[in-house]
């Protein structure tokens, strides 16, 4: 079963990664997910494809937000920042040696981080990163709640 839903989200994140190529990472998406297991069963760019479900619940996000996601559930043990850092460097196809060029450091040094092997200071602060990588350090922290806002139907809204 689990092995099913990595496929599935490694499928939806390649999917992700192309449609960031042709809209932007800021585009909005709406993302239903199954309300118990909270496994993601449809997403689509418009409401108008109203998929109403009896167990599902309907958020929207951003193509970047939605990828962020799916990378950390991907990689649900390893370090939030670190699989921040891989997300942008594979949607911005950085390659290690570019990589390397922008944070000034060497090939081991560089082998060593990605491997985990050293921690987010000097040329691996938070700050270092996302400036010369070009990415928000708020992508480190953000929680399912930052990255996904609730849709609220109308019938929902009427029963409130």
């Amino acid at each position: 079963m689990k092995d099913r839903i990595k496929e599935k989200y490694f499928a939806i994140r390649q999917m992700i990664r192309h449609l960031i190529k042709i809209y932007s990472e800021e585009y909005i998406m709406y993302v239903w997910f199954h309300k118990q297991t909270r496994e993601i069963v449809y997403i689509d760019k418009k409401l108008h494809n109203l998929v109403d479900k009896e167990n599902t619940e309907i958020y929207t996000t951003t193509l970047k937000n939605l990828y962020l996601y799916l990378f950390t559930c991907d990689y649900n043990n390893v370090d939030n920042a670190l699989l921040v850092y891989f997300a942008n460097k594979d949607l911005k196809r950085y390659s290690s040696f570019d990589v390397q060029i922008l944070l000034e450091v060497t090939y081991n040094q560089l082998f060593k981080f990605e491997n985990g092997l050293t921690e987010f200071r000097g040329c691996f602060s938070f700050d270092n990163l996302s400036k010369k990588l070009g990415f928000s350090k708020s992508e480190f922290n953000q929680t399912f709640k930052d990255r996904f806002k609730k849709v609220i139907l109308w019938k929902e809204y009427n029963t409130r």
